[in-house]
C-alpha cells in the first residue's frame, strides 16, 4: 500500500513538472533547460510558439508519429538527426514551423 501511494505521488510529481514545462514552453518559447542554454523556441516569422505550436505541433504530434510500430523507429532516428541539415531544424520544427534561437537577454 505505502510502496504504491509512493509511485502515486511521484507520478503525480512528474505529471505537475511536464505541465509545467509546457506552459513554459507555451509562455516563453523556453522550458527549463531552454532557458539555462539561453535559447528559446519561436515560429519561423520570429513571433511567439504559443501551446498549440510549441506544445502540441512540436512535441505530442512527434510523440504520437514515434509510437507507430516501424515508423516510429525511423522517426525517432530522423527527427534529431535534421539537426544536421543546412536550415538546422529538427523534423518536430518542421511540424511546428518553429526555430530554435539564442534567446535575447532580458535586463
Amino acid at each position: 500500500g505505502l510502496m504504491l501511494a509512493g509511485f502515486g505521488v511521484m507520478g503525480l510529481m512528474a505529471l505537475s513538472f511536464q505541465i509545467y514545462q509546457w506552459y513554459l514552453i507555451s509562455t516563453t518559447g523556453q522550458s527549463l533547460a531552454k532557458r539555462w542554454l539561453g535559447i528559446k523556441i519561436v515560429r519561423l516569422d520570429g513571433s511567439d510558439v504559443g501551446f498549440v505550436n510549441g506544445v502540441i505541433l512540436r512535441g505530442w504530434v512527434i510523440g504520437a508519429i514515434g509510437n507507430i510500430p516501424l515508423v516510429g523507429g525511423l522517426i525517432a532516428l530522423i527527427n534529431p538527426l535534421m539537426i544536421f541539415g543546412e536550415e538546422r531544424r529538427c523534423l518536430h520544427d518542421h511540424i511546428a514551423s518553429t526555430r530554435v534561437i539564442v534567446a535575447p537577454v532580458s535586463q
